[in-house]
């Protein structure tokens, strides 16, 4: 029997989901997706970052943020993270451009449409792929709270991007590495 070898998504957020701008809400959301080709990468990232917590004298489940860290444990992070195999794909939503009743009253509706977004416009760079999703488990990518919208995406393609108009969100998905 072959062995298929699956990729790992962790989707990441960063901003909040609520559309009260006036009351504290940020006015953009942002979803990132650390992508792993298989779990022997995702493991050794894993392992490289416990080695750091331990080396830098952090407990073992100290969580690195940028936004709180200081300079010293932010570089690093990201020397350790510069020597691990895993690629960044991420969308950045303006909220004041989205017009869609069920996105702006629903928190949870919109983080799922957001992740849903990052996903579809991926640009062909993520296939049989399992999402891993804050401490909820595996859930394999088309799960049915988190299928892509099925058909085409209405809108144009052009020099390395993409516009989209879909489920009351402008979106552009700008492909950095082609």
């Amino acid at each position: 029997m072959l062995y298929r070898r699956s990729m790992l998504v962790f989707p990441d957020d960063s901003g909040d989901p609520g559309f009260k701008v006036a009351k504290g809400s940020t006015p953009c959301f942002v979803i990132a997706l650390v992508i792993f080709d298989d779990d022997l990468e995702a493991e050794k990232c894993a392992v490289a970052i416990k080695e750091l917590r331990r080396t830098l004298g952090l407990s073992d489940n100290y969580e690195f943020r940028f936004n709180g860290s200081n300079r010293d444990i932010r570089l690093a992070f990201l020397r350790c993270a510069a020597r691990l195999e895993f690629r960044v794909r991420a969308i950045v939503m303006d909220k004041a451009r989205i017009y869609g009743a069920e996105l702006r009253s629903s928190k949870d509706s919109f983080y799922r449409y957001a992740i849903k977004m990052v996903l579809q416009h991926n640009f062909g760079k993520i296939r049989n792929a399992r999402l891993r999703l804050d401490g909820h488990g595996d859930r394999e990518l088309g799960a049915p709270e988190l299928s892509l919208p099925r058909g085409p995406v209405a809108g144009r393609r052009s020099a390395g991007h993409r516009q989209a108009q879909d489920g009351g969100l402008e979106t552009r998905c700008v492909d950095p590495v082609g």
